[in-house]
């Protein structure tokens, strides 16, 4: 395996799990990776280059680490280290100016994701969130902007400054998330440490069913379902419904779909 800065961190770690102390031990912000739940939902969005913008560092310094464990790695090139790049030039947009720094939730070990969702849907469509912290936050961005938000991002005084802002949903958003009886990533806050995992993706049918029912029944009610799974599994929705459950899942990649169960 060659990695590369557009690499995603999910499949390095997959290809060698002596990468996660690797990556850990360039900046503390990745000491999350050890916790397999997060591990699994998030790494699968964060490529080393973004990964290094959040622990504001250089996808070099991270590619050596991974060197040193056993990959074989191909340096950036062509990019100025150091350099911080967003996907957006600063515009100024009309709306309140909401702000919430999240530095002290972070520095204690804390996630402030939960309280960040929560944020924007009492704020409504006509207000700015601005979230405050010491790195851009690319699988924040990443997560709102399949939600219908825009965003920006300016730098001042070592301080990032992102700002986000209700546009429209996008015209994926209906396969590519579901959130109908739950938002996915405030549900996997949620159960991060009550969450009993189940992969499906290579049963032939209807094995992937069985297999997801037989889990259900032994559930326990402070308890969620983490499936893997290879596709949306539309036939058996309507049935979790039925007994009572709800559910949210996300489209990660190509046969690539988490879907979280839970009453």
């Amino acid at each position: 395996m060659i990695v590369t800065e557009n690499t995603k961190i999910s499949s390095i770690i997959e290809e060698n799990e002596l990468a996660i102390e690797a990556i850990a031990s360039v900046n503390p912000h990745f000491q999350k990776l050890k916790n397999p739940i997060l591990r699994k939902l998030l790494a699968s969005r964060v490529t080393v280059k973004q990964a290094a913008g959040i622990g504001k560092t250089t996808p070099d310094s991270i590619l050596a680490k991974l060197k040193e464990v056993g990959f074989v790695v191909e340096m950036p090139t062509g990019v100025p280290v150091g350099e911080v790049e967003t996907e957006q030039e600063p515009e100024a947009w009309d709306g309140e100016l909401v702000e919430m720094d999240v530095r002290a939730v972070l520095s204690a070990g804390g996630d402030p994701l939960k309280n960040i969702l929560k944020k924007l849907k009492e704020l409504g469509k006509d207000k700015v969130l601005v979230i405050i912290n010491t790195f851009e936050p690319v699988p924040l961005i990443n997560l709102l902007s399949r939600q219908g938000y825009k965003y920006k991002t300016e730098q001042k005084d070592g301080l990032f400054y992102t700002s986000f802002k209700f546009e429209k949903l996008p015209d994926s958003v209906g396969e590519d998330t579901c959130g109908e009886n739950g938002n996915f990533m405030e549900l996997v806050v949620t159960y991060q440490d009550n969450m009993v995992e189940v992969d499906v993706k290579k049963l032939e049918m209807p094995g992937p069913m069985m297999a997801i029912l037989a889990e259900l029944e032994k559930l326990l009610p402070d308890k969620a379902l983490l499936v893997h799974h290879k596709k949306v599994p539309h036939l058996l929705l309507p049935e979790l419904e039925e007994k009572g459950f709800k559910y949210a899942y996300e489209v990660a990649d190509e046969n690539n779909v988490k879907l979280i169960i839970y009453r």
